[in-house]
């Protein structure tokens, strides 16, 4: 099973998502810096967010840096069941029941699997890190 594989790119100098192909950007895929028409790193002035290949309830595409909002439940490990919740999608290493034998790495919230988090929550992107940082207080 393979997914769509693409990115889009926070301005922090415009404060908005742009086209990053359409801005003249190239990226190198070994290090994920960007380049400005092949001679110029630009990496500094935009933040690069992956599409992780899914969708939340309203068909929405989640990217990496998106915050999403759900109600935790006892079923998916967290301790609180009830609460609404909202956490940034991240990719990297985590281990979700703290494990000495089990790493898995890919896109998560807070340690849980975000296929997981979809699968039981009726899950939906409330905004991003990069325009709504203040959605991470929580919800409640």
């Amino acid at each position: 099973m393979s997914r769509e594989i693409k990115f889009r790119a926070w301005n922090a100098e415009l404060n908005k998502f742009v086209c990053w192909y359409q801005q003249g950007l190239s990226m190198v895929g070994d290090t994920g810096q960007l380049y400005l028409s092949g001679s110029m790193d630009v990496s500094s002035r935009f933040i690069l967010q992956q599409y992780t290949g899914l969708k939340d309830k309203n068909g929405v595409e989640i990217y990496e840096g998106d915050i999403i909002e759900f109600t935790r439940t006892k079923r998916q490990g967290f301790s609180e069941e009830g609460k609404g919740f909202a956490g940034p999608v991240v990719f990297g290493r985590f281990n979700p029941d703290n494990s000495d034998l089990t790493d898995y790495i890919g896109f998560h919230i807070e340690g849980r699997s975000i296929q997981y988090i979809l699968n039981y929550q009726d899950a939906r992107v409330s905004g991003n890190i990069c325009r709504n940082p203040e959605l991470l207080g929580g919800v409640e």
